[in-house]
This record gives structure tokens, sequence and C-alpha cells, in this order.
């Protein structure tokens, strides 16, 4: 498995914060394998994709597959492996701009729910151009990941009471006074740079986000 993957920021028009999960999950397990490396591919299973989300699998199977299908997002071959298996390879788009960068990480954190992770992934993708920093209005938040207003809430206060989500208004050092009512995510598998998470972590008051204590 890739330490980190891209995720095309087009996605989040395609699929809810859970499919968006699932999906990220799936180009974690692709690989470059055509010269015009405009795709990779990747032939993971329902099951190993279920192991790697924590999602449920018959949600994967019943649910998330017939979706990235229908949408168009990707090309899907089925090849016979032996006389009674068939499996699928999925070719994913593989943009040179316009992603978002996901580190295997927050795959294997414990301290977060499937549903935290997704939402996370969603509020990434949502980002002022290639910052941590979101400003839109709960309502237009939810509107954009297509969530209800009440389910996003849910999940923001659940993120920030785990210091992923801070405002400049609580620590003026982090404040972008260009979007001064923009609010930052502060998550170590996000982005490139473990390193630049660590000195964004070090503003951070680990008896106010105890969340850091375990990750930083």
């Amino acid at each position: 498995m890739k330490d980190y993957t891209i995720l095309p920021i087009s996605a989040v028009k395609l699929f809810k914060p859970k499919d968006l999960y699932i999906l990220t999950g799936m180009y974690l397990s692709a690989y470059s394998s055509r010269s015009s490396g405009d795709t990779i591919s990747t032939n993971i299973t329902q099951k190993q994709l279920a192991e790697l989300t924590g999602v449920d699998e018959e949600y994967i199977r019943k649910r998330f597959m017939p979706r990235l299908k229908k949408s168009g997002f990707c090309n899907v071959e089925c090849r016979q492996t032996d006389y009674t298996t068939k499996r699928n390879t999925y070719w994913l788009p593989n943009p040179k701009r316009n992603f978002r960068i996901i580190r295997s990480g927050l795959f294997r954190d414990s301290d977060l729910s499937s549903e935290e992770k997704s939402v996370l992934i969603g509020l990434y993708c949502n980002c002022i151009n290639d910052t941590y920093r979101f400003d839109l209005s709960d309502v237009q938040m939810a509107e954009r990941l297509g969530i209800s207003r009440g389910t996003y809430l849910k999940y923001k206060k659940s993120l920030s009471a785990k210091g992923i989500i801070c405002s400049g208004e609580e620590h003026s050092n982090l404040l972008d006074y260009e979007h001064p009512n923009a609010l930052l995510l502060i998550y170590p598998h996000l982005g490139y740079d473990f390193q630049e998470y660590k000195e964004t972590a070090g503003f951070i008051d680990p008896k106010i986000y105890p969340y850091w204590q375990t990750q930083v």
C-alpha cells in the first residue's frame, strides 16, 4: 500500500462523504500502469476495500459500486482470473493538478470513525485553493457535501472537539486575514508534509485538543 494518494477535487461534486472516503481507499490501492499516466488502476476487491475503510462490505457492494459505475467517474473492466472467478479492474483519473493528498495514516487512525474521516475528506476537498481553510457557512457546506445540515453539524462538532477543526478566533497566530472567518483543518494525514503539521500543531494546546497528544 502506498504512503499517500491523490484524490481529484472534482470527485466531491459526484460523491457524498461516505462514498468519497471509499473512493479514496480505492485510490490508495491504485498504481500507474499505462504509459499516458492519465489513469491509475486498482483491482482491489470489495472485501479488501471494506477491511481498509471499515465500511460494511454490503454497503460497498449494494450502494457504492452501483453509484460509482453510474457516475462515469472511472472505467471498469471485468476480467476472468480463472475458470470460476472474475475480478474487476478500475481505471481511475490521475490528474496532474486540482487534487488533494490523503495519507495512508488516515485509514489507520482509530481515533476517528469512518464517518468522521468521510466528512474530513469532504471538507478538505472544499478548502480554499491549496490551503487547509474553508469559509463556507454551515448551510453551504452541508449542501456542497450533499448531507443534511444536522448531520454536518454533528461531525463538525466532533472534529472540533478533537482539535481537527479550529478557528483563528481561538488561535490568533493561525488567523488568515484574507479569510478572517475561515475554519482551519489541522490533521497530520492530509497534504504532503507531515512536518508542516507538527509545526502547526505546536500552536495547539493539547489540554484543549487532546487528539494531538496521541497523534503528534
